[in-house]
């Protein structure tokens, strides 16, 4: 059985409490362990790119670690978050895949009133699926959600007691009918083979990615009309702005931040999360604008080099006329 643990920053550190729990999994079982963890996005923007992990890893069992990222914050309600969650669920049901959630502490959250481990208990229960929470203690943490050493050990124990409690959701086939049809177009399909990429792999999740150098425009065909909500790309020293034409209207997007002393992943949704805009095309592009940010780092020296910037796939919402053919 191949388990897909599906994660945020926790899960993709390497090696981590997934790598623990694999190196603990009994000699001779039919347990394999693999993990995508979307470090630096929310479930608001990796809710576009879980159909596109489902089909590469192809699992049979997903555990979903989401709980970790700071979403709760800045949501205003959680009817974004309630959206992402029965897509995802949909799908696996969908798929019949085995399920499960596993909830793990940030030192900003308390377990016992949060939302979000209320959801999940509900839905567990509703769905007949195995839901196994950490609660904060003592050296579990480093920072405000990363795990000690300790807790990796702790965390690698709870994920092992889920891999045999796992289960089909046991609900109705139309549970989850109503949430929508998130994907994402990857754009290194979208365009000739001979334009330069950029692999960006973190924590057991790669995409491949277009470079967009400076001045230069990355122009985005797509195959019908589609509903765009947002974009990944490349955030990392010699990123910059990009100015985005979409939908009959241009507009800028700073790629660059105070964190952009290393390569990472940036999730764009139009509007933000509270408010996402979504625009109807059938062509979308870049420009690479030239302009130094003059956002100063938090480490490292500042990269003066022309700007590069890369983009990996675009966030789409499908219309059920468009899923039907």
């Amino acid at each position: 059985m191949k388990v897909l643990v599906l994660g945020y920053s926790v899960t993709a550190e390497g090696p981590g409490f997934v790598e623990i729990a694999r190196d603990d999994i009994e000699a001779g079982s039919d347990i394999q362990l693999v993990k995508a963890g979307l470090g630096g996005v929310q479930p608001h923007h990796a809710r576009y790119l879980f159909p596109e992990i489902l089909r590469h890893h192809q699992p049979d069992a997903v555990v979903l670690d989401q709980s970790t990222p700071a979403y709760r914050t800045f949501l205003k309600s959680p009817h974004e978050y309630i959206k992402t969650l029965h897509a995802l669920l949909r799908d696996i049901q969908l798929s019949g895949l085995r399920f499960g959630f596993l909830d793990l502490p940030r030192t900003d959250v308390d377990f016992g009133d949060d939302w979000v481990v209320r959801l999940h208990a509900a839905l567990a229960e509703e769905c007949d699926v195995p839901h196994i929470v950490v609660s904060r203690a003592e050296g579990l943490l480093r920072d405000e959600v990363h795990p000690t050493e300790k807790g990796r050990q702790v965390y690698a124990t709870a994920l092992l007691s889920l891999l045999d409690r796992l289960a089909p959701l046991n609900c109705t086939a139309d549970r989850f009918e109503a949430a929508p049809h998130y994907d994402a177009l990857m754009v290194t399909r979208l365009v000739p083979e001979h334009m330069p990429r950029y692999l960006l792999s973190r924590g057991g999740y790669d995409e491949k990615m277009v470079l967009v150098g400076s001045n230069l425009t990355l122009t985005l065909p797509f195959e019908r009309p589609c509903i765009v909500q947002g974009f990944s790309g490349l955030m990392w020293p010699r990123s910059g702005a990009f100015e985005i034409s979409l939908g009959g209207r241009t507009f800028q997007h700073q790629m660059y931040n105070e964190f952009c002393y290393y390569p990472r992943m940036g999730a764009v949704l139009f509007g933000g999360p509270n408010a996402i805009e979504s625009y109807n095309s059938s062509w979308m592009s870049f420009r690479q604008l030239p302009e130094q940010p003059n956002t100063p780092l938090r480490k490292g020296t500042v990269n003066e080099m022309p700007r590069l910037g890369a983009v990996g796939s675009i966030f789409i919402e499908h219309k059920i006329g468009d899923l039907r053919g």
